[in-house]
């Protein structure tokens, strides 16, 4: 994640119980970063089962969400 001006960080956050199904856990790390018409929020999150990262896109209010657990992102070159 980078310093880039179209980009926003959110601090961390724990969530309530009964949050979205599946996501829940605590939010380690929140920014969003806009591309044309779309915004995506990349958030890394932790549960008991693990680390997580979460993406969401947003297109015109309709949200795709994509959830990849920490071993799906080994050898992924982060900055």
């Amino acid at each position: 994640m980078t310093n880039d001006p179209r980009t926003h960080q959110d601090p961390p956050q724990h969530d309530s119980p009964g949050g979205t199904a599946g996501s829940g856990g605590q939010t380690l790390k929140t920014e969003k970063v806009q591309i044309e018409r779309k915004v995506f929020t990349l958030s890394l999150r932790e549960n008991p089962r693990g680390r997580f990262l979460k993406v969401t896109e947003d297109v015109g209010g309709r949200r795709d969400t994509l959830i990849i657990p920490s071993s799906g992102l080994e050898g992924v070159p982060l900055p």
